[in-house]
């Protein structure tokens, strides 16, 4: 009866301890995300007035670094101004000018909140009426 014992205890120590290992592994990998760097400019009619190089974590979304670097107003999720310049706003002379963004060169297919960035990406916003 004492080996049974034994062998019932040891097996719950083992357990205990690949239990134990296993949630610190875990635990490490969810915070060593990894940083990417990516560029934003913003453009005016197509003439740059800001650029900045930030560095994020692998895989955020266009929305929350817009929101977390530049004075951003949204709506319903979208953005309609960016450093104090709003889109369709007649008293800014922007009446039929709309803020678009893209991506490397590639005009969005997505909003922002849809669009995950990768090391190395540069985001050109341009508030003009294309």
């Amino acid at each position: 009866m004492k080996k049974i014992m034994r062998i019932i205890l040891s097996l719950g120590v083992f357990a205990l301890v690949a239990g134990c290992n296993n949630a610190a592994t875990t635990k490490d990998s969810n915070s060593d995300k990894k940083n990417i760097s990516v560029t934003v400019i913003l453009k005016e009619n197509h003439e740059e007035f800001d650029k900045k190089e930030i560095k994020v974590a692998e895989n955020t979304d266009l929305q929350t670094v817009m929101e977390e670097n530049f004075e951003v107003v949204t709506d319903n999720g979208f953005i309609k101004a960016i450093a104090g310049k709003e889109q369709d706003n007649a008293e800014q002379n922007t009446k039929g000018s709309y803020w678009l963004y893209d991506v490397n060169g590639t005009p969005a297919a997505v909003g922002a909140s849809d669009t995950k960035l990768k090391d190395g990406d540069e985001i050109v916003w341009d508030l003009s009426g294309q």
